[in-house]
């Protein structure tokens, strides 16, 4: 497959209209880097972390008695590698007749698509679809990296359910307490609060839905807000946003209406990686360096990268469904 490149050979072709798709984003957002570690280290085709869950706490002992012995668990998790790549083909005539005189600029943005596959993984991996990756990661306990099941010490995990959240500011604004009160309310699997203060007092990734901005913009706003869904009600101070509590908001087309993920972006090491195991490596053929240029005319440009993506402990990630 080549470019479609007939509608930009006309005579009298104008070429103002050229830059149409050139602006189109290839930029990584800044965000992707609270919840996910960018340059986790990789030395071959997979590579496999480790480490030591929370260690026991001691226990009364009465007088006479041995005192109190329990071992530590550890677990691991491994990343594969693989490589992602983009090659975009063209006739060297079209390239010659192109009345716009884009065809190897707009080819050459492709490349600068590579920039987006950490956001793309990442969206793979919080909604569990594979548009990039080949198949979506478990966390580091086996389990997927949102579970409704008993995890972190409680019996809904870190996938709640908040009934209707997007259906307005207030409704939301529940949800966002009952994300909150959810990280506070997670134990270190041995019937201990999780997190300190500290964590639990850093800024919270908000992730949602471009259609739920308007709701979502409105549980947040630090002024005064609707006490419940309804116009007969005054106003009230929003307390969620009292006392230095910050919320970083994402709205997102990546996400469906009424799905909001909260990052805890304190927690001590981040939830997901990425492991660069190659760099981007960019190619052009032509006439001057390709056997099958010269014989048919075709020529393109081509990029490739190999890179990983893994869950390890994902405390720090917390999804709210509306029912």
């Amino acid at each position: 497959m080549t470019v479609i490149a007939a509608e930009t050979l006309r005579e009298g072709l104008l070429a103002d209209y050229r830059d149409a798709y050139s602006s189109t984003r290839k930029t990584l957002d800044s965000r992707v880097s609270l919840i996910m570690d960018l340059n986790g280290f990789s030395d071959g085709r997979t590579s496999t972390r480790g480490f030591f869950e929370a260690p026991p706490h001691p226990r009364y002992q009465p007088q006479g008695k041995p005192i109190h012995e329990e071992g530590m668990e550890a677990q691991s998790f491994t990343i594969y590698n693989y490589p992602y790549s983009l090659r975009i083909p063209w006739h060297k005539d079209d390239r010659e007749d192109d009345r716009t005189g884009s065809l190897r600029d707009m080819a050459a943005a492709g490349g600068k698509g590579h920039a987006l596959i950490p956001e793309r993984g990442l969206f793979d991996m919080l909604k569990s679809t594979t548009a990039l990756l080949p198949g979506y990661p478990t966390a580091a306990d086996g389990t997927a990296i949102f579970s409704s099941s008993a995890r972190f010490g409680v019996s809904t995990g870190n996938s709640i359910t908040v009934s209707s959240w997007s259906a307005s500011g207030p409704a939301a604004r529940g949800a966002f307490w009952s994300g909150v009160e959810q990280f506070g309310l997670f134990e270190d699997g041995k019937s201990q609060p999780l997190f300190s203060d500290d964590i639990l007092d850093s800024p919270i990734l908000v992730m949602f839905a471009m259609a739920d901005l308007d709701i979502v913009s409105e549980a947040l706003h630090a002024g005064l807000v609707a006490y419940a869904a309804s116009t007969s009600n005054a106003g009230v101070d929003n307390v969620l946003m009292a006392g230095g509590r910050k919320f970083i908001p994402w709205p997102t087309a990546r996400l469906a209406t009424g799905t909001m993920i909260l990052g805890l972006t304190g927690v001590p090491v981040k939830p997901l990686i990425m492991t660069p195991r190659t760099s981007i490596v960019e190619s052009y053929a032509d006439e001057t360096n390709d056997t099958e240029s010269r014989t048919t005319g075709k020529e393109y440009t081509q990029w490739r990268q190999r890179l990983g993506f893994g869950a390890g402990v994902v405390y720090g990630l917390l999804e709210i469904t509306a029912s």
